[in-house]
């Protein structure tokens, strides 16, 4: 469910399925990355898009506002983290559970949910060249330290 949550990460999520009928950890992972999309619906439907690498069927998509970032990751390529932004949203859909995330510099605060948007890790990473390990269909989040938009928590399953 995650996974092809993701591949719509850019468009509108279209559900056709008997919502009553969805196993919990379904309906758990259809609730979270349907809150992703509402909380983040400003750059994803309205920021800056950027497919990478049409030669290889865009295996990663970028889009941004200036304060935001959201990275959709569909194979296992690094993810730049050079740039100005407050907060960065790796969402991956690989079966690679590495993310490598390049550049940028600094401290940053770091959330890691699964599928299902239970928190598997957070604390803190130093940029430059790392690999968090974030489960497929899952979520990374980079904030950098002080950032007004670290207070909002990624994981709420509020509708």
């Amino acid at each position: 469910v995650a996974s092809h949550l993701i591949n719509v990460l850019f468009s509108v999520p279209q559900i056709s399925v008997d919502l009553a009928e969805l196993e919990t950890g379904q309906r758990q992972a259809l609730m979270f990355w349907l809150g992703v999309f509402r909380r983040h619906l400003d750059v994803l439907q309205l920021g800056t898009l950027e497919p990478a690498r049409p030669d290889l069927g865009y295996p990663m998509v970028r889009a941004y506002d200036g304060t935001t970032e959201i990275v959709a990751r569909y194979a296992a390529l690094p993810v730049d983290a050079a740039g100005t932004w407050e907060e960065l949203l790796v969402a991956n859909a690989d079966a690679d559970p590495y993310v490598r995330v390049r550049g940028g510099s600094g401290t940053v605060a770091a959330v890691v949910r699964d599928c299902r948007g239970a928190e598997v890790w957070e604390g803190t990473i130093e940029l430059g060249d790392v690999a968090p390990y974030v489960p497929r269909g899952g979520l990374l989040t980079l904030r950098r330290v002080g950032s007004p938009s670290g207070s909002n928590a990624e994981g709420s399953h509020a509708a």
